[in-house]
């Protein structure tokens, strides 16, 4: 082979290769998007499992004192880790020692694989406190629950509440109509990202995609994915107006929530 020809068959494999990777990026993309729907339809079958046993959603936050136990720690023996929940004291506080060794576990469910941008103290799906510096961490999760709206009054008017519990007869403006959980991924220490933390809970009050902390956020191109208390997952767009975006945040106020879904 000449030293032309090498450079030929160079040229021609550079151009494959430039034809081909935005392909296998958008595959890879796609895979992450379908991994991702896929968490938050077992996380709402999940949900369902438990309304029927209990008759009610789980409360969205175990709170009294210094306990603050998550509606994510409760749902775990209904997403197949009744082990790691057995192991739990939702007695006393997330970040007792009681509840080092379970809540450090990583919970492969509440794991969106698209979340690149990350807040200070995640570290390979943990949350880590700046002085636990020998301690690995509380595992992470980037789906919170729906506490309500925070454009409207009152904000408790989602479905995932403090110390409070909703059953399906209490969400008015219909399950199909009504967000439980929504991304909020990349969350620190600082915005409650554990799974076992009591905060894991958002009145969301700005557009998707605006603010990562406490709000509608992904790192999905143009949206964030929703679950439905129905248990259906949709994609919500970053154009997606805020006066919806309200409206499917609460289970009771009779506003209008079509142009949402």
């Amino acid at each position: 082979m000449t030293l032309v020809e090498l450079l030929v068959v160079i040229a021609i494999l550079g151009v494959m290769l430039a034809l081909i990777l935005p392909a296998i990026q958008s595959v890879r993309a796609a895979a992450r998007r379908l991994q991702c729907t896929n968490n938050l339809h077992q996380i709402g079958l999940a949900l369902q499992t438990y309304h029927e046993d209990h008759k009610h959603f789980p409360v969205g936050s175990h709170r009294h004192r210094q306990v603050q136990i998550a509606w994510s720690a409760f749902l775990l023996p209904y997403l197949e880790q009744g082990s790691v929940f057995d192991r739990l004291d939702i007695d006393s506080p997330y970040v007792s020692e009681k509840n080092r060794d379970a809540a450090a576990e990583r919970i492969t469910v509440y794991l969106c694989p698209s979340t690149e941008t990350v807040q200070r103290g995640r570290e390979n799906d943990r949350i880590r406190m700046p002085h636990e510096t020998e301690y690995i961490g509380r595992g992470a999760t980037d789906y919170a629950g729906i506490f309500g709206s925070g454009m409207s009054e009152p904000i408790d008017n989602g479905i995932l509440l403090y110390n409070r519990t909703v059953r399906m007869s209490d969400v008015h403006d219909g399950l199909t109509h009504t967000i439980v959980v929504a991304e909020d991924t990349g969350r620190g220490f600082m915005s409650e990202g554990q799974w076992i933390n009591g905060g894991n809970v958002m009145a969301v009050e700005v557009a998707v995609n605006t603010r990562q902390d406490n709000e509608i956020f992904s790192d999905h191109p143009g949206g964030a994915y929703v679950l439905a208390a129905g248990g259906s997952v949709h994609f919500l767009s970053n154009g997606t107006d805020v006066d919806v975006l309200s409206a499917l945040c609460t289970r009771d106020e009779g506003d209008d929530s079509s142009g949402g879904f």
